[in-house]
């Protein structure tokens, strides 16, 4: 029997539903940072930046909205640093200046045309009295920046404040002061964005406390250091920031085989019915959020769900395939009325690009920040100097780890079969 869409009832539904898609922020709102085909972008700060190369999220959120855009990143965040770089320092760079020295030298190599800047929680720990040092200190590194840079144009930068400090059963910090020094650095940071006409990232506001949210999930590991959600929550919130399109696609197919207005994020083609429901390409505009789950269900986040609605279908219990493997499965009322998606080769993808990401970054680090540093490279590689060699090969290492990448943060067409 030939299959026919009847009348579309749930179009109200549909347009709701997919409202979400069709609303563009409001003009004060709608500065966008674009990143350019070549950047080479520098992550620099304390854990904040150091521990995000073992996540990704950011980093992958960056790649993932400019899907055609060569983009080479470095990640060069150390636990406690400030700006004046002093946890850098080692046996070897223990003078006045020299952490300093070393952290110039460090970013020079990357020679970025975009530095992502994190600092802020470690130097919020020397409170108010600390604030005048931390504000030229910072102020001396951005120029420093500047002043070695090989590039014709200026380096951009964008700015992340710390995050709030969350109160976890069984710590005893005093967050509350904690929290008033904390906001007293993030207006620091804010203040030398705006004067060097940067993008600062309010994480400390756009992810708050997450004890406080519905239901409560605390972003921090330990009230200070973010886990795997909150640093996919702080991916959000750059997104959010920086006006970026989000993520996710909706599909909407009206009773007489049409593709509806509301749909957005992936592009339809080859739309035909078959026997008994049916087929069509999709190919979305960026890949999708990879999903987070803790003991097998996921972690609910801001970014909107992928969904699809079908209208008209007849009475019945209908599967969708996506490229031949069962994702999703409901009733017609429950297709009318618009299904989640949130598995499939898209979401696949999605996380084998974060492990590429991660493998990436991993062997970054163990190029510059190799263990023995001293026995390699300072004052005892009389010993095992001769291992310094070995450096130089990470670099086939990384480019390889970078192709995949590339071949990974573009979308795919997909065939979806109901």
């Amino acid at each position: 029997m030939k299959f026919r869409l009847r009348s579309f009832l749930s179009l109200p539904v549909l347009l709701v539903a997919f409202s979400v898609c069709s609303q563009p922020p409001p003009r004060a709102l709608r500065e966008v940072f674009h990143f350019r085909d070549g950047d080479r972008i520098a992550l620099v700060g304390d854990a904040l930046i150091e521990r995000e190369q073992i996540y990704g999220y950011i980093e992958e959120r960056i790649t993932v909205q400019f899907p055609d855009t060569n983009l080479i990143f470095r990640n060069l965040g150390w636990s406690a640093d400030k700006p004046d770089g002093i946890s850098r320092a080692s046996f070897d760079f223990n003078k006045p200046g020299k952490s300093f020295e070393k952290l110039k030298e460090q970013i020079a190599a990357v020679q970025p045309t975009v530095v992502i800047v994190g600092y802020g929680m470690a130097s919020s720990f020397d409170g108010e009295a600390g604030l005048p040092k931390f504000k030229s200190d910072l102020n001396q590194l951005l120029d420093a920046i500047q002043k070695q840079s090989t590039n014709k144009a200026p380096v951009r930068f964008i700015f992340l404040s710390p995050v709030h400090h969350e109160k976890l059963p069984g710590y005893v910090a005093d967050t509350r002061k904690h929290n008033e020094d904390l906001l007293r650095y993030l207006r620091a940071v804010d203040e030398i964005g705006i004067q060097r006409q940067s993008h600062f990232v309010n994480l400390f506001d756009l992810l708050g406390d997450g004890l406080k949210a519905i239901p409560p999930r605390p972003f921090t590991e330990n009230g200070i250091h973010l886990g795997a959600h909150g640093y996919l929550r702080a991916a959000e919130a750059l997104e959010k920031h920086l006006h970026w399109e989000q993520n996710f696609w909706r599909i909407g197919i009206t009773a007489d085989g049409k593709v509806a207005d509301g749909s957005c994020g992936t592009k339809i083609s080859n739309l035909t019915e078959t026997s008994d429901g049916v087929r069509f390409s999709a190919l979305d505009d960026r890949l999708v959020l990879p999903k987070l789950y803790e003991n097998g269900k996921r972690i609910r986040t801001h970014t909107a769900d992928c969904l699809i609605q079908i209208a008209g279908l007849k009475r019945g219990d209908y599967e969708l395939k996506i490229d031949g493997a069962i994702v999703a499965s409901g009733s017609e009322k429950d297709w009318a009325r618009g299904v989640v998606i949130e598995r499939g080769p898209q979401f696949e993808q999605a996380e084998e690009l974060r492990q590429a990401i991660l493998k990436k970054n991993e062997l970054h680090f163990h190029q510059w920040r190799p263990a023995n540093e001293t026995y390699l490279f300072g004052f005892r590689k009389h010993e095992q100097g001769k291992n310094a060699a070995e450096m130089p090969m990470f670099d086939p290492l990384i480019a390889g780890q970078e192709k995949i990448i590339a071949g990974l943060r573009k979308p795919l067409p997909h065939t979806f079969e109901l």
